[in-house]
């Protein structure tokens, strides 16, 4: 099938995905499981028999999409979120990873990672569980809800507003499960400082480095520097590296859109004498604001930007997962091909 920027087939699947995010969301609303219309065969194969093919493709490809639904529920607590697209795009990713890669899961089994454990709970339970969401909003309200000019009234319920951008997003979620782990020593033995990275910036311009190996490890570690406290040089060490790697690419806003097929697929790298490989997993692209993107949320009268993740699926396919639904749109899965421009705003790669 020859590569195309164009989308190659919309499916509603029943495949591993995420809710709303610029619709109205609360905790008394749980999420159904998106299926296929029933004229979707006919509607396809009477069109082009190759886009039916594609369809079946990821029909196979067996994730968990998600629809908002609404039911009440006197139980549970009313809790509202909006603009939630940043944490639901790499909640995506996260799933799609640990659901294609036993190793991953095991690496995480018994992790305390509340972000991860929740993700596990989909995997296992799907969105259709009421619990999913109800773990999903929590875990929004834990970690934003103290920033108080998040929190806004609006005809006597109160909203929690979630517009952040990715690198806050993973912060807040692997901060213990860093991207990295480095130690800065001075010959002389005065200084001794350990940090940790959850995420690791690159420049976009070097996206379309030849030897990304070598562009990784540049920017894992800080450069050879004079010490504060006495005459001798201070290096930086790459002490670990996690099971999953973020890589923020700075600039990438206000950049050129790239096509998927020049992100790098995985990269290699030395930690402690040890090679360790690295796949790519997901993109979190970034769609520049407009009038119309995000509908200027009940909330705010300013369009916003919107975060989408897309994972690859194969040599030449790969999936977006968009959390927008609403009546004008209400597909959750689209395929991209190779030829896709996508403003890479973070990168996703995990251990092999």
């Amino acid at each position: 099938m020859a590569d195309t920027s164009e989308d190659v087939c919309e499916t509603n699947s029943s495949a591993t995905g995420i809710v709303a995010s610029n619709v109205e969301e609360h905790l008394e609303g749980s999420g159904e499981i998106a299926e296929k219309p029933e004229n979707d065969t006919k509607e396809y194969s009477n069109k082009k028999p190759y886009l039916f093919n594609v369809m079946n493709y990821l029909n196979n490809f067996k994730t968990q999409i998600m629809k908002s639904i609404s039911f009440v529920d006197d139980t549970l607590p009313q809790k509202h979120v909006n603009n939630t697209c940043a944490f639901d795009s790499v909640l995506q990713v996260i799933i799609v990873a640990l659901k294609n890669n036993s190793s991953l899961q095991e690496a995480f089994k018994t992790s305390k990672n509340s972000f991860i454990k929740m993700a596990q709970y989909v995997i296992i339970h799907g969105w259709k569980d009421p619990q999913a969401n109800e773990l999903r909003i929590n875990l929004l309200h834990e970690y934003l809800e103290n920033d108080k000019s998040r929190v806004k009234d609006f005809h006597g319920r109160l909203f929690l507003n979630c517009a952040i951008s990715v690198p806050h997003v993973i912060l807040h979620t692997f901060r213990n499960d860093p991207s990295c782990e480095e130690v800065s020593k001075c010959a002389n033995g005065c200084t001794n400082l350990p940090k940790k990275r959850a995420y690791v910036t690159i420049p976009y311009k070097e996206l379309l480095n030849e030897n990304f190996d070598d562009l990784i490890a540049d920017y894992l570690s800080l450069p050879v520097r004079p010490c504060e406290y006495c005459t001798s040089m201070v290096e930086t060490k790459l002490e670990m590296t996690g099971s999953f790697m973020f890589f923020e690419v700075e600039d990438a806003d206000s950049q050129k859109d790239i096509e998927l097929k020049c992100i790098p697929q995985s990269f290699s790298i030395t930690v402690c004498e040890e090679k360790k490989t690295y796949k790519l997993r997901g993109i979190i692209h970034f769609i520049r604001p407009t009038a119309n993107i995000q509908l200027s949320t009940q909330l705010s009268k300013n369009p916003l930007g919107h975060y989408t993740a897309i994972c690859p699926e194969s040599r030449h396919l790969w999936a977006e997962y968009d959390d927008i639904c609403n009546k004008h749109y209400d597909q959750k899965r689209v395929c991209r091909t190779n030829q896709f421009k996508c403003c890479p705003s973070l990168l996703i790669y995990s251990i092999l």
